[in-house]
C-alpha cells in the first residue's frame, strides 16, 4: 500500500475510535502537503515551522500531492 493509503487508514481509524468514545472529530485537524517527500522522519522543528508546506482546505478533494501528506490536530 502507498503511504497515503496508510495515512488515510490511520485517520479513519482514529475518527472511528473518537466517535465511539463520544468525542467526535476535532475541528482543529489540518492537512498539509509538504511540497517534497521527506528523506526520513520529520523532526519536531520541521513540524513546528512547516517550511514550504501548503495547508489544504477542508473541502479540497482534487489536490494532487507533490510531497508527503501530513495531518496535524495537536493530539496525534
Amino acid at each position: 500500500m502507498s503511504p497515503l493509503v496508510h495515512l488515510v487508514s490511520i485517520v479513519l481509524c482514529t475518527a472511528a475510535v473518537s466517535a465511539a468514545a463520544g468525542q467526535g472529530l476535532s475541528p482543529q485537524a489540518r492537512l498539509y502537503d509538504t511540497g517534497r517527500p521527506a528523506p526520513g522522519p520529520l523532526s519536531a522543528r520541521v513540524l513546528a515551522r512547516r517550511p514550504g508546506w501548503k495547508q489544504l482546505a477542508e473541502d479540497n478533494v482534487t489536490h494532487r500531492f507533490v510531497g508527503d501528506a501530513v495531518v496535524m490536530n495537536g493530539k496525534l
